[in-house]
């Protein structure tokens, strides 16, 4: 759908973590939606792709445009993306 141009504006992750977050977001972006509920469907699709191949359980994925958070997360399971201008990724491990 869209040249996927991902900027890390903040992490807390392993180099190969990172690809594979990296990886997962474009994947996710790429892929043509399905519901009504775009940003809240490619959360979902984020957090169970990263369950999988990051270590079970416990991931925690925030997609959308506008938004604050304050989160507590485990040393090494953090990343905040910028998937293109105005469109950003949170996705933590608690």
């Amino acid at each position: 759908m869209f040249a996927c141009a991902l900027r890390h504006a903040a992490e807390d992750l392993e180099a190969d973590h990172l690809a594979v977050v990296k990886t997962t977001c474009c994947e996710a972006f790429d892929a043509p939606p399905t519901g009504g509920q775009l940003f809240g469907e490619l959360a979902k699709r984020i957090r169970v792709e990263l369950d999988k191949q990051l270590g079970g359980r416990g991931w925690n994925v925030v997609v959308g445009r506008g938004y604050g958070a304050y989160i507590t997360h485990k040393i090494k399971c953090y990343a905040y993306l910028s998937v293109f201008p105005g469109v950003n990724v949170l996705a933590w491990k608690a």
